[in-house]
């Protein structure tokens, strides 16, 4: 399960490393056909904001899994560790609860 993880992980980091260049470069475009020749791409906003959103979410599965999600430190750790662990696990328990609201009502949403 692990090495299927790892996978799944190195392929979230090549697809952001692919698509921040490409977002960039379509954006661009899209400033100099504008500005420059009058005549934008109308495909452009919509494809940039779903690579963005793709983006933002590939990002937030590398980070939860190598544990760089935001969070507070400071009190953290001057925790003493067995307490410091209940800590680190009911936080992750409000995110999975909060996430699964989240897709819940996103659920509910894109049905009706």
């Amino acid at each position: 399960m692990k090495k299927v993880n790892d996978i799944l992980v190195r392929f979230c980091k090549i697809s952001i490393i692919i698509m921040i260049p490409f977002i960039t470069l379509i954006v661009f475009l899209q400033v100099v056909m504008r500005y420059i020749f009058l005549s934008p791409f109308s495909w452009v906003e919509e494809l940039s904001r779903y690579i963005f959103i793709w983006i933002s979410c590939l990002g937030v599965a590398v980070a939860m899994k190598e544990g760089l999600n935001i969070s507070v430190t400071f009190l953290y750790e001057k925790l003493p560790d067995p307490i410091r662990s209940w800590v680190m696990i009911l936080g992750n328990l409000i995110i999975i609860v909060f996430l699964m609201g989240c897709a819940s009502k996103g659920f509910k949403l894109s049905v009706s």
